[in-house]
């Protein structure tokens, strides 16, 4: 994408346009299917609108709060998230940096639960 286009989509008013070049610009790979979830930083008021925006999708999105001026969107299809928590390599990986256990869930149940 050149710079011209970039600088014209960022300077574009119009809320929705703007989510979906933010969308686009950073989670292409994602969106595009060929790599699992992605996190994207935006202001808090861009929440509702791409809550409205996934809804039609099959895009699960969970909202982490930084602070009052921006979140964390973190975007998942449950299907392919489901397919990497379940690969018995991925477990080992995460109970080796303490992710073994969620409460009373370990890593290898959470499948079940999405």
């Amino acid at each position: 994408m050149s710079a011209d286009v970039v600088l014209r989509l960022n300077k574009c008013t119009d809320l929705q346009k703007r989510l979906q070049f933010q969308l686009i610009f950073h989670c292409a790979p994602f969106l595009k299917g060929a790599k699992g979830p992605s996190l994207i930083i935006l202001d808090r008021s861009i929440e509702k609108p791409l809550l409205k925006l996934l809804k039609e999708t099959d895009i699960s999105c969970h909202t982490i709060h930084l602070n009052h001026k921006r979140c964390g969107f973190y975007l998942y299809r449950k299907d392919v998230l489901v397919k990497i928590l379940s690969d018995e390599s991925v477990q080992i990986f995460l109970n080796r940096f303490g992710y073994g256990l969620y409460g009373d869930i370990s890593i290898g149940q959470l499948p079940a639960i999405l």
